[in-house]
């Protein structure tokens, strides 16, 4: 969405106020914890 601006159906603000949102919401809480996995490899006694 961010790249690709081709149908307008929404303005550069609505837009950018929806990534920010999606990004401060969503991606950075997910990116600041361990995926199971990597928990598992590292912590798993």
């Amino acid at each position: 969405m961010e790249a690709d601006h081709e149908l307008d159906v929404y303005t550069p603000d609505a837009i950018e106020m929806w990534l920010d949102y999606k990004r401060s919401n969503e991606v950075d809480p997910v990116r600041s914890r361990p995926h199971p996995h990597e928990f598992k490899l590292y912590f798993d006694i």
